[in-house]
């Protein structure tokens, strides 16, 4: 008995035994998998530290060289063009007034916008993204011009107001789970396929004001819900091809930044300041409160307050590009976004609003880009960290260099490898699913 009693306690000392040598063995293989995702993690950061030194060298040695370059070609051209117009005016018998207007070169800041008239001198940009606002904002004026007698009928004044009261509904009902952006899709996709061709042009031109409601008033203070809002206008846009280029002529109508260009100011190309700001996009706005022989005057909104308004239009156009549309591709409509990006850092100039506009673009829309252009991207990042970003800090304005800040973080500290918040939804809402149960 003695024996058989020693035994069973030898046999379970062994097997405890061998469970804390296996606890051991995998422990040891925990720390070691997570010791080889640490290095991992610090490769990857010491070689794109590595890079950002190295790209920095290689344009200070070749900023010199590049500037002298730029010159010349500068005085070359400068003088080519003045010898064609000496030819010119040779040419030309005295007293001939000119047959067109005076023809200059714009230069942009970092780029060239191309011929533009002396009565057009006022906008800078990439010359094709001109042109592209020029298409998207004509669009706009021929939809406004279809409805105009469908929106202005005192005897279509019940139906229009059931069809701004349906829109709104649909847009307001909009939630960040799966389930409430299949459902507002197909009740915003029913809608318009109910509708004459008239009636639906009218539907997409209040889709778009109410749009550019909810980013104003929505995704301005709540980000995260400009995804969901993406995702409902994207779905509709692929079974109702119209409607994204009415949503991008809206967007650029009140935002210069959705097709890059940027107005500069010049007394002589304006009849007064406040024309320029209007130009710029400016609102002008009723002060509450005020009294006096001023009480019922507009005042401009401030600077906060219009960078605030650009941030939502630009969070939820880059909320666009980035959703995952059937039919389109691994990378969708991320081409548009690189090309954003480019027109961005190339064409416009260093100021506050373009900065802040680059850094909640890319809070968007970088992780996808991040995705499906990864080395591409991070040279991009890389260009912007070393060139662009040292000009912005030299800015003396303090807001400007507050977004400097973010833009830097967001890169040095790449944000870019994570979701950002919002962008995965949940299938449904857990505080209702927990409703439903009870």
């Amino acid at each position: 008995k003695k024996t058989e009693s020693q035994l069973a306690s030898m046999a379970q000392q062994q097997l405890l035994g061998e469970v804390h040598a296996d606890a051991a063995r995998a422990e040891e293989e925990r720390r070691r998998v997570q010791a080889a995702e640490q290095a991992r993690i610090q490769a990857e950061q010491a070689r794109i530290k590595q890079e950002l030194a190295e790209q920095e060298r290689l344009k200070a040695e070749a900023l010199k060289a590049t500037q002298k370059a730029k010159e010349a070609e500068e005085a070359a051209k400068k003088a080519e063009e003045a010898t064609k117009q000496a030819a010119l005016e040779a040419r030309r018998p005295a007293g001939t007034p000119d047959a067109a207007p005076v023809v200059q070169k714009v230069e942009g800041d970092g780029g060239t916008v191309g011929d533009r008239t002396k009565s057009d001198r006022r906008v800078r940009g990439a010359s094709k993204a001109l042109e592209e606002a020029k298409v998207y904002l004509d669009s706009l004026e021929e939809l406004r011009a279809k409805t105009k007698q469908f929106a202005t009928d005192p005897a279509m004044k019940k139906e229009k107001r059931e069809l701004d009261r349906a829109v709104s509904k649909h847009l307001l009902q909009i939630t960040a789970t799966r389930s409430q952006v299949r459902q507002k899709t197909q009740d915003m996709l029913t809608l318009l396929m109910s509708l004459p061709e008239l009636k639906a042009a009218y539907c997409m031109q209040q889709i778009c004001t109410k749009v550019l409601y909810q980013c104003e008033s929505q995704v301005t203070k709540l980000p995260s819900f400009a995804f969901p809002l993406a995702e409902v206008i994207m779905a509709c846009c692929h079974q109702c091809k119209p409607l994204f280029g009415h949503i991008i002529a809206a967007l650029t109508e009140v935002c210069h930044v959705i097709v890059p260009r940027y107005y500069i100011y010049n007394a002589t190309l304006y009849t007064s300041e406040e024309e320029y700001y209007k130009v710029m996009g400016y609102r002008q706005k009723p002060v509450e409160g005020e009294v006096g022989p001023n009480a019922d005057a507009d005042h401009r909104e401030t600077s906060d307050e219009f960078v605030a308004r650009m941030h939502g239009y630009v969070m939820f156009y880059a909320a666009m590009l980035q959703v995952d549309m059937p039919g389109q591709g691994h990378r969708g409509l991320l081409s548009h976004a690189w090309i954003w990006l480019a027109r961005m850092l190339n064409h416009l100039p260093v100021k506050r609003l373009h900065i802040s506009a680059l850094e909640v673009f890319l809070k968007i829309a970088g992780y996808r880009l991040h995705q499906c252009y990864r080395r591409q991207f991070e040279k991009l990042l890389i260009t912007i960290n070393t060139e662009y970003i040292p000009k912005m800090q030299s800015l003396n304005d303090v807001d400007a260099r507050a977004a400097t800040t973010r833009l830097a973080t967001y890169i040095q500290s790449q944000e870019f490898m994570q979701s950002p918040e919002g962008r995965e939804m949940p299938e449904d809402d857990e505080s209702s699913a927990r409703r439903n149960e009870y």
